[in-house]
């Protein structure tokens, strides 16, 4: 099943069952396709009036800026069943055929020595299933990330979340996105913006973590993804963006960060990759 291509809106949806959207696709409106991957409400942006569009994936949305040819946010759950898929890494990167024409990063335009196509919502979080993990390897869902941020404090965070998932019976929520600087430098024939940073919060139950990650080709102290924990309120001022999260979550407070229990995902990827070989 191909992707549902969303054009701009900005109205909050309620949260409805995943499945019952895929068969009521063809009567859906625009951000309904993705209305159980928002389940608080479409994220509002500063520069709404800027050209962006929407793309509704099978699991993750993306809010795409077509002037920086990088995505302004992804948003995506990763619910404790499919938190510890085992399917191989299929690195199909290539430019999403659903964006205007000339509005999409290609490959080719990351082909310079300091910067990852790095993926906004990491493909690992999309291993259970096929079709899934390809879609995340299309350009709208990267960013120009240093491998610093990129194979460092970013992937460490990543790879927690998914663990916080495998052992959390309502999985978790993540919404991904790039902090710019005033003028930001650009990569590639395309003139990718490169973020001064990447940021990501996650959702467990009634809390939620943040972080802000800069995106330098090296760090010269701490840089566990838990040395750059933030409170909310920071992602949104410096991201330009508003996030609806549960009721009782704290924008203005920093929270301490979790603790990670390996076990339960350890056991689901040892059942998930014993059920395909």
């Amino acid at each position: 099943m191909r992707s549902l291509p969303l054009r701009r809106c900005g109205w909050p949806i309620a949260a409805l069952s995943f499945f019952a959207l895929l068969a009521a696709a063809a009567k859906a409106g625009p951000l309904q396709d993705c209305a159980a991957m928002l389940p608080w409400g479409v994220p509002t942006v500063a520069n709404d009036a800027a050209p962006h569009t929407y793309l509704c994936r099978l699991a993750y949305v993306v809010r795409h800026n077509n002037v920086r040819h990088e995505p302004d946010w992804v948003a995506w759950p990763t619910s404790r069943a499919n938190a510890a898929g085992c399917l191989p890494r299929s690195d199909s990167f290539r430019a999403d055929p659903d964006l205007p024409p000339g509005a999409g990063a290609t490959p080719e335009d990351y082909d310079e020595p300091n910067f990852d196509q790095g993926h906004v919502a990491g493909d690992g979080f999309f291993n259970y299933a096929a079709e899934p993990e390809r879609q995340s390897f299309l350009m709208s869902n990267m960013t120009p990330q240093t491998a610093a941020n990129n194979r460092g404090p970013y992937r460490a965070l990543e790879i927690n979340s998914r663990e916080w998932a495998a052992a959390t019976a309502g999985g978790v929520w993540n919404i991904a996105g790039p902090i710019f600087g005033t003028r930001p430098r650009t990569i590639g024939r395309t003139r990718v913006a490169v973020p001064a940073a990447s940021w990501m919060i996650v959702v467990r139950d009634d809390r939620a973590i943040a972080v802000i990650i800069p995106n330098t080709l090296s760090f010269s102290g701490a840089h566990r993804w838990q040395d750059f924990i933030v409170p909310i309120a920071e992602v949104e001022r410096h991201a330009g963006i508003g996030i609806h999260l549960p009721a009782g979550v704290a924008h203005a407070a920093k929270e301490p960060a979790w603790p990670v229990d390996h076990g339960p995902w350890t056991v689901a990827h040892q059942a998930a990759c014993a059920a395909i070989r």
